[in-house]
């Protein structure tokens, strides 16, 4: 949870009895924590007091007194912070039983929580990025307004590629980038200053780097997209078939009907989350893993020296459950000794072990991950689900669901007038920064 400690600093408070000197410090071990909303981390302090350079008593007669300079952000009660919401604040410890008043800060700095994605009704849809689980920017509206990719740099720009009414965009901090970029951007990567598109433009699959084609392929589908030391990888199918382009060098992955949906370098290793039949996962440009029966890989991610890997699992358009597979292994409900709220797609034990399970939705559920983001030690997964002909977009923390405003104000879609996935709300992506 922690940064590593840096250099222990102490303020000195002096005095001088008769020929007897007497000194108090306080000494604390952080100096910065980094945490994500809803994390918890324990400062440690004490309260040093030393005659002619002998320490002679610590703090345990003494009492320290711990504020926060801003607690909408984060508080703290007795040393052990709790992050609210995303921004920085100091953690103030201090005592006054001494001659001097003496203080030490450690800065707390928390993470943002960006989701991607879509609210709205029958008739209009509002592409948008959810920042803290409110509204950040509405990007656009229209009939079909989606937002399917997003990249948040370092610095926090917000970059969001998605189509509105066939006409595909990518927006910056809110404001649109480019547009005309085809009819769908599906996948977006920023390198430095460079941006990277892909996705269709009427028949042919594109990819676009700052607003210009660099690859054009009649008849495929490019869904995935990465960018390794300037070249670039797409991941999709082309006669049907799951491939990979390295700049305009496509690689089957397979005689079978089949297709790449998500893609990730790890070093020298080209990662690919996609079906044939099933779910699978290739690893240049071999299969590594394949799922059980009636599953979709959706994403891939590669983080902690592990693989995580997100999709559905359902026979019908009414019965599907959402997955996540840490290193192609999934365990079953029976298996977790903590109950957990709501729709349940991955989480934690309280030993940290991890788990892969999802909420029993009976025969009119449907539950679909689409986005992992790995943060300090928690696991982030954004996607959407239906309950009583409704869709909400949501986000799962460690396999609890965040509810996001506007989140819930979607119509029945699901029925004889519309089909299902042609009007709905989706979360699409989620990054943690």
């Amino acid at each position: 949870m922690f940064l590593p400690l840096l250099a222990m600093v102490v303020f000195f408070s002096c005095k001088e009895e008769g020929s007897v000197k007497i000194e108090s410090s306080i000494s604390l071990e952080q100096k910065e924590v980094v945490l994500n909303p809803g994390g918890t981390a324990t400062l440690t302090a004490t309260l040093i007091q030393a005659i002619d350079g002998s320490r002679v008593r610590t703090g345990d007669d003494a009492t320290l007194t711990w504020t926060s300079t801003n607690d909408s952000i984060v508080t703290v009660s007795d040393g052990v912070v709790t992050a609210v919401t995303g921004g920085e604040a100091d953690i103030i410890v201090s005592t006054t039983n001494v001659d001097n008043v003496l203080e030490q800060r450690c800065r707390v700095v928390v993470r943002d929580i960006y989701v991607a994605g879509e609210y709205g009704d029958k008739t209009t849809r509002t592409a948008c990025v959810w920042k803290n689980n409110k509204v950040f920017y509405n990007l656009a509206s229209g009939t079909n307004a989606f937002a399917n990719a997003m990249v948040v740099t370092d610095n926090k720009d917000v970059y969001v590629a998605g189509n509105v009414n066939s006409v595909g965009k990518v927006w910056k901090n809110g404001a649109e980038l480019y547009t005309g970029l085809g009819t769908e951007l599906k996948s977006l990567v920023v390198d430095g200053s460079d941006v990277y598109v892909a996705g269709a433009d009427a028949s042919e699959a594109k990819v676009w780097k700052n607003g210009t084609a660099e690859l054009s392929v009649a008849g495929a589908t490019f869904n995935a997209l990465a960018v390794n030391a300037g070249t670039i990888y797409v991941g999709g199918k082309l006669d049907n078939k799951a491939t990979i382009w390295k700049g305009d060098a496509a690689t089957p992955l397979t005689d079978a009907e089949s297709v790449v949906n998500g893609l990730c370098i790890n070093g020298a290793d080209v990662y690919a989350a996609g079906v044939e039949g099933v779910g699978k996962v290739w690893k240049s440009n071999q299969e590594l893993y394949a799922f059980d029966n009636n599953t979709t890989a959706t994403e891939v991610l590669f983080a902690d020296n592990k693989l995580y890997t997100c999709g559905y699992q359902g026979n019908s358009s009414t019965n599907i459950k959402a997955k996540l597979w840490i290193d192609g292994v999934q365990k079953t409900a029976s298996e977790l000794d903590k109950e957990y709220l709501g729709e349940f797609v991955v989480g934690k034990n309280e030993k940290k072990a991890d788990l892969y399970t999802y909420t029993d939705l009976g025969t009119a559920g449907i539950v679909e991950a689409h986005s992992i983001y790995i943060s300090l030690d928690d696991i982030y997964v954004a996607g959407y689900f239906n309950s009583s002909n409704m869709t909400t977009a949501v986000y799962w923390k460690n396999g609890e669901p965040q509810s996001l405003e506007k989140n819930n104000i979607s119509e029945t879609i699901w029925n004889s007038s519309f089909t299902p996935g042609t009007n709905r709300t989706r979360a699409t992506a989620i990054v943690v920064k």
